[in-house]
């Protein structure tokens, strides 16, 4: 197992034990209790941390069919899944995750690059939109008139990635700063996150550069 672009990397080919063709990358790893939920371009793969093992593997689409997984997360004892095609959604606890049938889709069609919970909500991403999820309801948080990259959330902000803009929101999904590329740091970013009142912006030019709040436009490279 190797630690490659923020996740860990591992041999899905040789790990997943199924005859499954086309591409068999990770989009994105969460992590519940002793699990981890790999999102793949064809299902869910759950991996034993404590076993050191692949458990089972999630064709969450209809009649088992596989769908592209973009990110998933665990929130009030559910997992929720961002997808290519909607957004899924099934009791984390259920032993039976493998049928398709204990799965249940919302907003068919669309494409949700991203999901987290942040302050007691559920948050999507779907092209330069930011929502908020409760149950079948999508609510509007912000329009950013550009795709959004990434979010991560924190106890206290959340962080959303643009083209060449890091910004930092309160729990009231307020803008309390952010940071801009400039003619010395002419970025494009993957992921940005705010740290103890530190932002670290992952780029695609300069690696891992790190500012403050109060020096938002002054950068470190740590790579």
């Amino acid at each position: 197992m190797l630690w490659d672009n923020s996740y860990a990397s591992f041999n899905l080919p040789s790990a997943v034990n199924f005859n499954q063709s086309g591409e068999k990358s990770i989009n994105h790893i969460s992590g519940y209790e002793t699990k981890l939920y790999l999102s793949t371009p064809f299902g869910i793969v759950v991996y034993d941390i404590e076993k050191l093992e692949f458990g089972d593997t999630y064709f969450i689409g209809n009649n088992s069919n596989a769908v592209n997984i973009n990110e998933t997360v665990i929130f009030n004892n559910q997992i929720y899944a961002a997808t290519e095609v909607g957004i899924f959604n099934a009791d984390v606890s259920n032993p039976l995750l493998i049928d398709f049938n204990n799965w249940q889709q919302n907003f068919s069609g669309r494409n949700f690059k991203q999901i987290n919970a942040f302050n007691n909500q559920l948050i999507t991403v779907e092209n330069t939109n930011v929502f908020s999820v409760n149950g079948p309801v999508l609510s509007l948080i912000r329009d950013f008139t550009e795709n959004v990259v990434s979010i991560k959330t924190s106890n206290s902000h959340l962080s959303i990635a643009l083209l060449t803009r890091g910004l930092i929101l309160d729990t009231s999904l307020n803008l309390v700063f952010q940071s801009l590329a400039n003619s010395e740091y002419n970025f494009t970013l993957n992921n940005v996150l705010f740290n103890n009142n530190s932002i670290f912006l992952a780029t695609k030019e300069f690696g891992i550069l790190t500012t403050t709040k109060d020096k938002s436009l002054t950068f470190t490279e740590i790579h």
